[in-house]
């Protein structure tokens, strides 16, 4: 299992010059720096052996180690889910989907910030291929049940699995 903390900023200073002049024109120079209110991990604990990234930019392949990572645990296919569906979740699953990974996205698990959740989650099945599922879909498809019975521990999903992403 691979955890991202999603809601961390990283110190100003580290960001791309572009970036952090944007956040300083919005106000928004360390709003969820490591130890302070909002900035704390939240979501699925990881567990003894998780491996954990940590993102400062929309793309979590952006100065992460996550590409690293997914290659030395063997990883193939993505499950995103996080805040937000046009913003975040479009740039991981749009650069998963050009580095070759398969990408699904959790219908349930994300919103939309400057577009309708629905049209974000239709474009990235669109473009990029991704599966759409809900929650309860990839939890019904995945998991130690599946592993015992000697199948894929990977979600079995349906590309038409939600009805938000018709």
């Amino acid at each position: 299992m691979l955890c991202e903390t999603a809601k961390r900023q990283a110190d100003p200073d580290a960001l791309p010059p572009n970036v952090a002049e944007r956040h300083r024109r919005e106000g928004r120079i360390g709003y969820l720096r490591g130890g302070r209110w909002g900035a704390e991990p939240f979501g699925p604990d990881a567990v003894h052996g998780d491996a954990v990234v940590i993102k400062a930019l929309y793309d979590p392949f952006l100065a992460s180690g996550l590409e690293a990572t997914l290659e030395a645990l063997g990883v193939h296919r993505l499950v995103l889910a996080g805040v937000f569906a046009d913003v975040c979740v479009d740039a991981t699953a749009r650069t998963a989907f050009q580095k070759g990974f398969e990408v699904s996205v959790v219908s349930d698990g994300t919103i939309g910030l400057e577009r309708p959740t629905a049209d974000a989650l239709a474009f990235m099945k669109r473009c990029y291929g991704a599966r759409v599922a809900t929650a309860s879909e990839i939890a019904a498809g995945w998991g130690p049940a599946r592993e015992s019975r000697g199948e894929s521990a990977e979600p079995a999903l349906r590309s038409e699995a939600s009805p938000q992403a018709r």
